[in-house]
């Protein structure tokens, strides 16, 4: 009976996650393009405010989009254990980044206040709104709903 519920809420949050990856693994090539090319030509890139030039926000982006890909996979192959390993090991990690991302943008609020100047809306906006907060986001309920999984199949 378990598994029947354990197979019910796989199959639909693996698709999602397998989407959510290839969307991680786009933005991590957009992020080392946008490196490339204002370390190459001094140039701007696309969409910089949303996808900062940042070769090392790319790897962690790799390694989240590969992991959270492979739930599919593992799916595929009939291995739940795995499955439900790298749903629960990728979303919690998109979610560490989105914390930290968010931590990034506190600290950047205080640093203002303390220095007596007034914390500017762009630069808070853009700092929320970047591609790791947002899809840090969506990567909540597969966080929350991996956990589920990961107690039922463990009883």
């Amino acid at each position: 009976m378990i598994e029947v519920k354990v197979r019910k809420l796989v199959i639909p949050l693996s698709f999602y996650t397998f989407l959510l990856g290839i969307i991680y693994l786009v933005f991590s090539v957009l992020c080392f393009y946008n490196w490339f090319l204002s370390y190459l030509t001094h140039g701007e890139g696309i969409l910089t405010s949303f996808a900062p030039p940042d070769p090392w926000l790319g790897i962690v982006f790799i390694a989240i989009g590969s992991i959270v890909s492979s739930s599919l996979y593992y799916l595929v192959k009939g291995n739940m254990f795995m499955c439900i390993s790298a749903l629960l090991i990728g979303s919690s990690t998109a979610v560490l980044v989105m914390a930290i991302q968010l931590l990034a943008v506190i600290a950047s609020i205080l640093d203002d206040i303390i220095t007596g100047e007034l914390p500017s809306i762009t630069d808070v906006l853009s700092g929320v709104l970047r591609v790791d907060s947002l899809l840090g986001l969506l990567s909540i309920v597969p966080l929350i709903l991996s956990y589920r999984l990961y107690v039922m199949v463990r009883k």
